[in-house]
């Protein structure tokens, strides 16, 4: 079997953000990364065309501030799939 391109974190978060945008910061919390793992994971996942990231323009506490969401694509949706097909086929021949 060949292992799967991604991590499983990767895998993770992946599966957590799902076809519809979804904030960066529920993203983190639901995996529960730190900032500085969060940014770098999605920053190589938008650079491998896995997820795309947009910005919106919001207001904290009266401040201006951006908020970056993400979407799965589909590339990020068929390697998801890779990932789960594997671990899916693993535990099938381990328990058998």
């Amino acid at each position: 079997m060949k292992l799967p391109r991604l991590s499983h974190l990767q895998a993770t978060v992946l599966a957590t953000i799902g076809p519809s945008w979804m904030r960066g910061e529920e993203i983190r919390q639901q995996c529960g990364l730190g900032r500085s793992t969060f940014y770098l994971l999605m920053k190589r996942l938008e650079g491998g065309s896995l997820v795309r990231g947009k910005y919106k323009l919001t207001f904290v506490r009266g401040w201006r501030a951006k908020e970056k969401s993400y979407r799965l694509t589909r590339g990020g949706s068929a390697e998801l799939k890779k990932v789960r097909e594997f671990y899916r086929k693993l535990f099938l021949t381990t328990t058998t």
